[in-house]
């Protein structure tokens, strides 16, 4: 599991702000689904890598229940194993009780020894009334001692926005706030007037800009909404079926790329079954008939209310856990789980949400949409069949919970706007440098030399018998992994062969390297009693390092981009989100406006930026204040990153990016002007370098590439003194004046003058 690019930045924003001689704290706000654990174990990782002489002890405290505490812990250990440096332990600490059942047996001291660079992962359960961890100040003990053995304590609090403190742990996080040198809070409320407090904030626009984060999507961004509470659960549950067996229709569309993903429905119902005999009876009625239906409707299901309450309609009965279903190839339709035995479960492969009333307590909430929410496309492409996420629910909704929706409005519906795509990627010289690419891949798989051979052990075992096989998974299902075991030696030179064929694009270019790196490193390997060949590990490249090897590739081509811009009308013509807070929202109330929006079903109101002082909104407000002075401006929005207003661009490696400018601007005179914002800390310069050069060379053609005027502009705001900078990009011979040299306003005036 490796970290994208903005995951990448936001653990190196993390680390910025350590300080061994200072206390430090920090609110860190990431979107459900975007890999806070995954960025957590990395901060962990990176942190004890670049401070060897530091002596770390790390807390991680979690609100919830057994189950999300487990999670994290089993997460970690995951993750830890694909990391450069992942010498440290993890534990999760459970606290016996001093009565009932779980009663410890001893009267004997109860201790936790810090360890240099482990992890302690809590509960809220380690808090509870008559724990041995509260009752006997256990953990007063541990922090004594790690700070009396000069351990450096830091301290990552989960989800420290819910219930405002654990239950009994006041003591806990006294200790902690009193005595760790890292306080971070991973909270979806950060307090922004707490200026001692840092801010770190990975915001899902952010999160799915392809721009910002290597054309990759960790998130689905096309919400699918059906929540009414006046239809019955009769009717929104045979609704669902009918749609979800569709989406299956097209998910089966995706074969033909070679793509194999099984989609989910979960249906997910309260976790206290028992509060009165009246509900429990109907309950029960309805969950039989959920049952029924989808044994109409020919859907596999499983039914998981924990470890010891699981059923199905397959032959697996029981014999199933979570993980084994989340399997983009699983052949379970729909999964009927409780919230709380299901805690901390990832399933990416689902894409429909459905809640009934008389079966479901809980009221809509973030964290359940983000289950469906997960992008399971391969490589994280986004693609219109998977990108779509389905939320049928007429139960309660959370308080915490905002919809917003945005759509063009009629007057604008068939607006044209301008995109730049690039024509030739097909047709482009296969031209490579040998020499470059022969350094770059050597280079990187020196780099990953012990990451390759453990991959290599992992996908070729030897038996009891003494035999080598490749274990090749066709489908994780209930009940485990279902694999082919190729030891005849005709059938892997067949498989070995079909690899080759199907991979030649990397052949080609890269076979004579490979053979040069694992004569140099590995012919004198062994997997246990047998020869390492070349052939596996041509094979564990293709596995498991191929869309790295592609980018050596294509970072090596000889070839020059050639441009096309299309006009066509905005889409999407109607935008759903779905947000757990909005910190900061606009009024959009202005006739100029692309889209009518809507915010929990208030007018005029769109979610943009954090505070008043983010860099969105100060520019938001300019063109507000501009708007309304003049009178120029036709139509302007601020943009999303799904939309097909944007500008297509090669990265480093050569592959295609996209440019979604944050603002389009369309003057009376049909100007255009798009404009990219930057804060004061602009936390990828290289990126930036990347557009400008993209939009430097859109207008250093040989020929014009835009029939209407454009400007492409980056704007740089200061956002403790409010102010706005730009420099832009442009065709001279269309305008002759100096755009750089000119202020926001005086930009604003010479575009709508021309």
């Amino acid at each position: 599991m490796e970290l994208t690019n903005l995951q990448k930045q936001t653990v190196d924003q993390l680390l910025a702000l350590y300080n061994p001689n200072t206390k430090t704290k920090i609110d860190f706000k990431a979107p459900t689904g975007s890999g806070k654990t995954l960025m957590a174990t990395a901060f962990i990782s990176r942190l004890i890598e670049q401070n060897p002489n530091d002596k770390f002890v790390f807390v991680i405290a979690t609100p919830s229940s057994s189950d999300l505490p487990f999670s994290f812990e089993q997460k970690i250990l995951q993750y830890k194993q694909d990391l450069s440096f992942s010498d440290f332990s993890v534990e999760y600490v459970k606290s016996p009780s001093e009565t009932g059942q779980n009663k410890l047996k001893t009267d004997g001291t109860i201790k936790i020894i810090p360890e240099q660079n482990k992890i302690f992962i809590f509960g809220k359960s380690s808090f509870g009334k008559d724990r041995i961890l509260t009752t006997r100040h256990v953990i007063n003990d541990f922090v004594d001692i790690t700070i009396d053995q000069d351990y450096k304590l830091i301290y990552i609090r989960d989800e420290a926005h819910i219930g405002g403190r654990l239950k009994n742990d006041e003591n806990f996080e006294a200790l902690m706030q009193n005595n760790a040198t890292l306080i971070i809070k991973m909270t979806a409320t950060p307090d922004y007037k707490d200026l001692t407090i840092n801010k770190v904030i990975l915001t899902e626009e952010n999160l799915n800009n392809p721009a910002k984060n290597e054309g990759k999507y960790l998130l689905k961004t096309h919400a699918v909404a059906l929540l009414k509470n006046i239809m019955t659960d009769e009717d929104m549950l045979l609704d669902a079926i009918k749609n979800f067996k569709k989406i299956k229709e097209q998910y089966k569309n995706l074969e033909k790329d070679d793509v194999y993903i099984r989609p989910a429905m979960l249906i997910q119902v309260k976790n206290d079954t028992n509060i009165n005999i009246e509900e429990s009876i109907l309950f029960n009625e309805s969950l039989n008939n959920i049952k029924k239906q989808l044994n109409n409707n020919n859907l596999s299901w499983v039914q998981y209310f924990g470890n010891n309450d699981k059923e199905s309609n397959t032959i697996y009965k029981d014999k199933f856990t979570l993980s084994e279903i989340t399997d983009n190839k699983s052949d379970i339709d729909v999964v009927i789980f409780k919230l709380g035995p299901a805690t901390g479960w990832d399933i990416p492969r689902a894409c429909m949400l459905l809640q009934l009333r008389n079966v479901s307590s809980e009221g809509l909430n973030i964290q359940t949409i983000g289950r469906i929410k997960r992008n399971c496309y391969p490589r994280l492409v986004k693609n219109e069949i998977t990108d779509k996420y389905y939320i049928y629910s007429n139960a309660p909704q959370d308080n915490n919970l905002f919809i917003f929706t945005a759509k063009v409005k009629q007057e604008f519906v068939n607006e044209q706007f301008m995109s730049v795509e690039i024509t030739n990627i097909k047709d482009c010289s296969k031209k490579v440098s040998e020499q470059r690419l022969k350094n770059d891949l050597l280079n990187y798989l020196d780099i990953n030399k012990n990451k390759i051979l453990q991959y290599s052990k992992d996908l070729f075992l030897v038996e009891e018998c003494n035999n080598i096989y490749y274990k090749d998974v066709h489908l994780t299902a209930a009940g485990g992994q279902y694999v082919s075991k190729i030891s005849n030696v005709f059938q892997f030179i067949k498989f070995y062969n079909n690899v080759k064929s199907s991979n030649k694009y990397i052949f080609d270019f890269c076979e004579k390297i490979f053979y040069e790196f694992w004569k140099t490193n590995f012919i004198k390997t062994k997997i246990e009693d047998f020869q390492y060949t070349k052939e596996m590990f041509y094979i564990t490249l293709v596995k498991y390092f191929k869309n790295d090897i592609v980018n050596l590739i294509n970072k090596n081509k000889q070839y020059k981009p050639k441009y096309k811009v299309s006009s066509l009308p905005y889409k999407p013509q109607e935008y759903t989100e779905i947000y757990s807070s909005i910190s900061h929202e606009e009024s959009t109330r202005m006739h100029s406006y692309l889209f009518d929006t809507k915010l929990n079903n208030i007018d005029f109101s769109q979610p943009i930026g954090e505070n008043l002082s983010s860099p969105e909104v100060i520019v938001f407000k300019k063109i507000c204040k501009i708007d309304y002075d003049k009178g120029n401006i036709r139509v302007w929005c601020k943009n999303f990153t799904t939309s097909n207003v944007n500008g297509a661009y090669l990265d480093e490696y050569n592959n295609v990016r996209r440019s979604f400018f944050d603002f389009v601007v369309k003057f009376k005179n049909n100007v255009f002007l798009y404009i990219e914002v930057k804060g004061d800390k602009d936390i990828n310069p290289e990126k930036t370098n990347m557009l400008k050069g993209a939009y430097q060379e859109y207008f250093n053609q040989n020929y014009t590439l835009f029939d209407n005027i454009i400007v492409m502009s980056i704007f740089k705001v200061n956002t403790t003194k409010g102010t706005i900078s730009q420099e832009s990009f442009y065709d001279k011979t269309k305008i002759n004046k100096d755009l750089k040299s000119l202020s926001i306003d005086g930009l604003f005036k010479e575009l709508s003058s021309l």
